[in-house]
């Protein structure tokens, strides 16, 4: 999976998500790294709204695996830990790294061609 994106659908996207009301999500903002709990309705909202693929490995091994393009900005959203992910999420055929696998790219998404 190293030179494909894998995108998501909502169904895959939310199958990810950790139990609770609240949701860990990083964004990186002009190389600022900021994080917070969101409400899962707000997480659910924007996975509903935009676009959504699985994060690089460094991502990954955050527990942050679910990269979410909403407003311009990559959202790095909270997972349950990878022995508890579906099988089901396969790369796409699209060429490119994947979300948080190159620091360049952390200002813009990679799901956008």
């Amino acid at each position: 999976m190293d030179d494909k994106i894998c995108f998501l659908d909502y169904d895959q996207a939310v199958s990810l998500l950790p139990d609770g009301d609240d949701i860990h999500v990083f964004m990186n903002p002009h190389g600022v790294l900021l994080g917070a709990d969101w409400e899962r309705s707000k997480v659910i909202e924007m996975i509903k709204a935009g676009k959504c693929q699985l994060g690089g490995k460094l991502c990954q091994g955050m527990n942050h695996g679910l990269v979410c393009e909403s407003a311009g900005s990559l959202h790095f959203v909270a997972t349950r830990p990878q022995d508890q992910w579906s099988a089901n999420l396969q790369p796409t055929t699209q060429q490119g790294t994947p979300a948080g696998e190159d620091d360049k790219q952390s200002d813009r998404p990679a799901s956008v061609a």
